[in-house]
């Protein structure tokens, strides 16, 4: 084998290699920092994250022994968090914004949000939605509504207990 084509063999597997390679440690870095800036995040809320879940634009974790649920959105290098209080839930459930648009081929569905919905006992309080999905700022849903329907199922053990001891 020629020394030439070996080398222009090597070149063309760096090409392909190296962006890729470059990608994935660019995202797990952002991983990293958007995990640590959420943890510090709910440090300062004292709460200690039992389990959580990144989207591509938020945060959600759970305190179990606080009973709060923190959300997090990170756009921009900027962090806007929210917290939410179990106590004195009625109800949680997915929310699911959709119209329908005709196209050549008939009717389609558009999912313009999905949503995590609290529903709280007292009436004077404002239910509480928390994005998974914007159909504004994101290409087309990517797992948010599985992820929507986990974080449902695992939040509604504890309205359940809740509403027993209440």
């Amino acid at each position: 084998m020629d020394i030439s084509t070996t080398l222009i063999g090597l070149v063309m597997l760096a090409l392909f290699v190296v962006p890729i390679w470059y990608a994935v440690q660019k995202e797990s870095t952002e991983n990293k920092y958007f995990l640590k800036t959420f943890m510090e995040e709910a440090r300062k809320e004292s709460l200690n994250i039992t389990a959580y879940d990144r989207l591509h634009h938020a945060l959600i974790g759970v305190d179990r022994t606080a009973q709060k649920v923190l959300f997090a959105e990170i756009n921009d290098e900027q962090i806007t968090t929210r917290v939410v209080n179990l106590d004195g839930l009625k109800s949680c459930a997915v929310f699911e914004v959709s119209s329908t648009k005709k196209t050549k081929h008939g009717k389609e569905k558009v999912i313009g949000g999905i949503d995590l919905q609290f529903v709280y006992f007292d009436p004077k309080r404002a239910d509480v939605f928390v994005r998974f999905y914007d159909g504004q700022n994101d290409l087309a849903p990517d797992g948010e509504m599985q992820l929507a329907e986990k974080w449902n199922t695992l939040l509604q053990p504890k309205l359940i207990q809740k509403q027993k001891v209440a």
